[in-house]
């Protein structure tokens, strides 16, 4: 790591001649030699900015990762670049050591010539020009350190592509590692191609991209099996996985940080069946190229770059109306009652041969950005997903290219999840009426309404009364304002009661408020 003196025996530490820093000099002064000493180091060449941080680029277990110092971490090594001194006022020279403001000011505003680095790549990919990067190192135009796996070193592309060799490439991925995965519909099948695709084109879509929904419609039907032959097509490992966090400060707390690093892939796994995939954080990530947020107990604004390739896996998951345009759906369905006891695949050990034939499965997918870049970038000719329209013609485009079919010809159906989750609130909200009228009501009230009578039941996960209490605490705050079968629901303030109160407001058509009389009573009919 980094941090670990055993760093700082570099041979060019011994040569380096250590400058001397009085530390009751004035704090420009000290800001600025402290600058100088630490682009002077043995560390230079791992100093990196995201935005106005200072982060480094360290290596743990010979992988790398995008850090940003912590106060403890950056006057450690300040510590070791320059030699701390102070003036006593009878002239006496003493050992010092760095003052708080310049530890501060190194961390939140980082020297301006330092570059930017926002992703760490594990495979050559395609610059926005289209020139594919596969020298080693830091690379200005992506904002990008491309990190090679030695296994890819010889991958031979050839300078013109032809179509016997986007055969073979397509050949490759569609009857051989894909083969035996039990996709729906073609267009699940090129969702999953995309997926495999993303890394490699990342930096030449402008914008962002889509959630990957790899869901089944039974447990072991081969989830994770496909987003881990991804990964080790990508990163050359399994994927790391995070179970998303419950509330929205947990969820950005926890994505925010995962961006910060460079994660390539955010795995979000095994999405619990019967909760709503459903974040108004996560909802504003996925629409985000950059993303804007303030530090946990502080005022401090986060700035995380999202070039991300976002996959989850779920069994039949509920998806929130604002998450549906987010995604794009694969869906596996085996078949039979036991997908596990499936047999005959034509790889035993699919991951084991993934590793085997990575150079050559990292050959086929570039073959194929390649073949599209050759016929001119052509965009995609079918339909477009709102939001994502450049990830739609780039992607839409490689595929057609490619010959491979399908390419967002699922959207209808992964639109028909979203009307349950419609459906489910408009009779929810009707028996909340027919029971409470307009009165003010507390959670708790509409949790036994509809444990009573057999509601939204998708939403309301198993656990204890205080548990669903506070589901549906966050169920309707994250309703408020929003209008189901003609009722809007409203936090009431000021309702003379201790809690979140809420009452259903009737809206016209027009979408204004149906005036209403005062009511006194709470949470029961007059």
């Amino acid at each position: 790591m980094i941090f670990d003196p055993d760093y700082w025996k570099d041979e060019a530490r011994s040569t380096l001649e250590i400058q001397e820093i009085f530390t009751n000099d004035q704090l420009i002064n000290i800001i600025t030699k402290a600058r100088q000493a630490l682009l002077s180091s043995p560390i230079s060449g791992r100093l990196f900015r995201q935005n106005r941080r200072l982060v480094f680029l360290i290596i743990e277990n010979g992988k790398p990762f995008i850090h940003r110092p912590k106060w403890r971490e950056m006057r450690s090594v300040l510590l070791r670049i320059a030699k701390w001194l102070k003036i006593t006022p009878n002239g006496s020279i003493l050992n010092s050591k760095p003052p708080r403001e310049l530890i501060d000011d190194m961390l939140d505003f980082a020297d301006p010539s330092l570059p930017e680095l926002f992703h760490i790549a594990h495979t050559p990919f395609f610059a926005p020009s289209g020139e594919l990067v596969s020298t080693p190192g830091y690379h200005e135009g992506t904002q990008c350190f491309y990190w090679p796996d030695p296994a890819l070193e010889s991958l031979h592309l050839p300078t013109i592509v032809t179509k016997a060799e986007i055969d073979t490439a397509r050949e490759i991925l569609l009857s051989d590692l894909l083969i035996d995965f039990p996709f729906k519909t073609e267009a699940d099948r090129a969702h999953a191609i995309a997926a495999l695709l993303h890394l490699f084109v990342r930096r030449m879509i402008i914008g962002p991209t889509p959630l990957h929904l790899t869901e089944a419609s039974a447990p072991r039907s081969g989830k994770g099996l496909l987003v881990n032959g991804i990964s080790q097509i990508a990163l050359g490992e399994n994927c790391t996985g995070m179970t998303l966090a419950e509330g929205e400060n947990q969820i950005s707390r926890q994505l925010v940080s995962a961006l910060l690093t460079g994660r390539s892939i955010m795995f979000l796994d095994n999405f619990p069946q019967g909760r709503v995939l459903g974040s108004a954080t996560l909802a504003s990530i996925l629409t985000s190229e950059m993303f804007e947020d303030r530090k946990l107990l502080t005022n401090q604004m986060i700035t995380v770059a999202n070039r991300a390739l976002w996959l989850c896996t779920a069994n039949t998951p509920l998806i929130s109306n604002e998450m549906v345009p987010r995604c794009v759906r694969i869906r596996l369905v085996p078949g039979i009652e036991n997908p596990s006891a499936r047999t005959g695949f034509k790889h035993a050990d699919l991951l084991r041969w993934t590793r085997e034939n990575r150079a050559e499965l990292v050959r086929a997918l570039l073959i194929l950005v390649k073949a599209w870049i050759q016929a001119g970038m052509p965009s995609y000719h079918g339909r477009t997903k709102g939001a994502f329209e450049d990830w739609t013609q780039v992607m839409g485009g490689i595929l057609e290219v490619a010959g491979i079919p399908g390419f967002l010809e699922n959207e209808d159906e992964l639109r028909e999840n979203a009307d349950e989750e419609l459906e489910a609130w408009r009779e929810f909200v009707t028996t909340w009426h027919e029971r409470f009228d307009a009165h003010p009501v507390l959670p708790n009230m509409l949790t036994e309404l509809c444990m009573r009578e057999d509601l939204m039941l998708g939403f309301l996960r198993d656990g204890s009364p205080r548990s669903r209490q506070t589901q549906m605490g966050r169920l309707l705050k994250g309703a408020r304002d929003r209008v189901f079968g003609g009722f809007r629901i409203v936090l009431v303030k000021n309702a003379g009661h201790r809690g979140q109160w809420y009452r259903l407001a009737p809206v016209h058509p027009s979408g204004q408020e149906v005036p209403q009389p005062r009511l006194a009573s709470i949470g029961k009919r007059q």
